[in-house]
């Protein structure tokens, strides 16, 4: 799915790619658990992108995955970029 703007803020970024946006049928908005995780993943994508200071389109699955190995982890990312 073509992005509609070439530059996108870092936190319209960090929904976009934690939308799943190239699955087939989209996400279901209606689906509280979807929305969570979407919520959660571009939280820490956008966090990341702050920390790192890099484009939140180069920062990779594998960096994004390991903040999430533990709550805690994840939350001092979140609190503290």
């Amino acid at each position: 799915m073509p992005r509609h703007s070439p530059a996108p803020e870092p936190w319209d970024e960090a929904i976009w790619r934690a939308s799943a946006a190239d699955r087939p049928g989209g996400m279901d908005e209606q689906c509280s658990e979807d929305v969570a995780m979407r919520s959660i993943v571009a939280t820490v994508l956008y966090a990341l992108h702050l920390r790192e200071r890099r484009p939140v389109e180069v920062i990779g699955w594998p960096a994004m995955l390991w903040q999430l190995r533990d709550d805690i982890r994840a939350t001092e990312l979140a609190t503290t970029s």
